[in-house]
């Protein structure tokens, strides 16, 4: 009979795991792209995956990190908790705030009408007036924003009791 002897296995022994190695997401860029409004497929083909990966991976730390704050007694991120939805909801709102930014000191310091009158139908429901009387009874619009003169502005705020303050520079 053959007697053999048990060798130890040591780590360097164990065979190699298989399959691809685990995707690493670069957080500043994904949070960049976040702020641009892109969508999910398209962060997913810059940062090189698919978006189910891009998901499972985005799940995954948030379980680890979970795991890791609770160890510490820290504060657990929520913004991975779903995946890309609550990612894409924290950062996309950083884009928003700088893209309304932009937009506030394009119609402000440049003194941009459109802009002016563009975030006025978006955010304060002004709407266009129209003139009813017209002599052959179609709706046309009454003079636009931009041909109205400051004295005909002023006139406008104050039938609205708006401060004509409003249209000095």
């Amino acid at each position: 009979m053959f007697s053999r002897k048990k060798e130890k296995v040591t780590e360097t022994d164990k065979p190699a795991k298989m399959g691809r190695p685990r995707f690493e997401i670069d957080y500043k860029k994904l949070k960049d792209l976040c702020g641009l409004q892109c969508t999910v497929t398209e962060c997913a083909v810059i940062l090189g995956c698919s978006r189910e990966t891009l998901n499972d991976r985005l799940r995954q730390d948030y379980e680890e990190a979970k795991q890791e704050a609770e160890a510490m007694g820290t504060e657990i991120p929520h913004h991975l908790a779903n995946g890309w939805v609550d990612f894409f909801d924290k950062f996309s709102a950083l884009g928003k705030v700088s893209l309304r930014r932009a937009q506030f000191k394009n119609a402000i310091e440049h003194n941009n009408a459109m802009m002016q009158k563009w975030l006025g139908v978006q955010m304060l429901e002004q709407k266009e007036r129209f003139d009813h009387s017209s002599e052959d009874g179609t709706m046309t619009p009454a003079k636009s924003i931009n041909e109205m003169t400051i004295e005909e502005l002023k006139a406008e705020a104050r039938a609205r009791g708006l401060p004509e303050t409003i249209f000095d520079n």
